[in-house]
């Protein structure tokens, strides 16, 4: 229930007076009760032979009692970690639209994501307008798209402030989170532990920039074997500008400590930004 509260209020944040469109739209919500659907447990199957899937087998679940909820998303795009990256511009607009994303749903809801690793931010390039529009702190700001735009995914573990009511995940039942070794996102889980002392009550949004910090290394090194497509110059410029992300308290401190490099997002004057 928790997820599907943070994702319809996200949702709503496309169309009200602080704006950020990046957040996957919600279009219906349903419950459902009985067996899994043998069309979706073909699907699941399919998926996880040619894929791999971390998540349990429906066929597990107990097929006469079970509950589902089923949201009715929109479309996406595909995960950054599938996304082939051939552009130092776009790779700068992926990361701004994902910081102001973040800042508006911070100033507005107290919202952290708690698991924004890259298969949990989408590209999408159909119809995708020249400039994405914004509006953070009664300031409206438009990004230049370079003909990318993100969609955010996945409120499973993330945090609001609604209502007078904080909702969220109590992640301090679920160790194995915290175990993972490898990829750079099990550590920040561990650091967003650190950071809260496992009272994942509470608002730290200096969680939304260890994030942001994880982001900048995807976009601009990578992984072995899958490198961003653009040159290596760029990207290691690009990472020794963006080393303050691992001092941001916030992805708002975020937005405002690289005002040097991202050019006016603030104010009026944005159509040149990423030109």
């Amino acid at each position: 229930m928790s997820e599907v509260v943070v994702t319809k209020t996200l949702s709503a944040l496309s169309d009200t007076d602080s704006r950020a469109p990046n957040f996957v739209p919600l279009h219906k919500t349903f419950v459902v009760k009985g067996t899994y659907p043998k069309e979706l447990l073909a699907a699941w199957n399919a998926f996880n032979k040619t894929k791999g899937s971390e998540n349990t087998s429906p066929t597990e679940y107990d097929s006469v009692t079970r509950h589902y909820i089923v949201m009715a998303l929109g479309f996406g795009g595909v995960d950054l970690e599938s996304y082939v990256l051939r552009s130092y511009n776009k790779a700068m607009s992926i990361l701004l639209q994902v910081a102001l994303a973040l800042a508006v749903a911070e100033l507005e809801l107290e919202f952290e994501h708690r698991d924004l690793h890259w298969g949990n931010i989408l590209i999408c390039e159909e119809d995708v307008p020249e400039f994405i529009e914004y509006v953070v702190e009664g300031n409206e700001v438009r990004v230049r798209s370079h003909g990318v735009r993100v969609v955010i995914i996945d409120f499973t573990n993330s945090r609001i402030f609604k209502d007078g009511v904080v909702v969220y995940m109590d992640l301090s039942v679920d160790e194995v989170l915290f175990q993972g070794q490898g990829d750079p996102q099990f550590q920040v889980y561990r650091d967003m532990r650190a950071i809260n002392g496992d009272d994942w009550s509470l608002y730290k949004p200096e969680t939304n920039a260890l994030w942001l910090d994880y982001l900048v290394d995807k976009l601009f090194n990578g992984i072995e074997g899958k490198r961003p497509k653009f040159a290596k110059k760029q990207r290691d410029e690009a990472v020794k500008k963006l080393a303050f992300t691992k001092e941001c308290s916030s992805a708002a401190d975020f937005l405002k400590q690289s005002l040097p490099l991202f050019t006016a997002f603030y104010g009026s004057d944005t159509n040149d930004l990423f030109s």
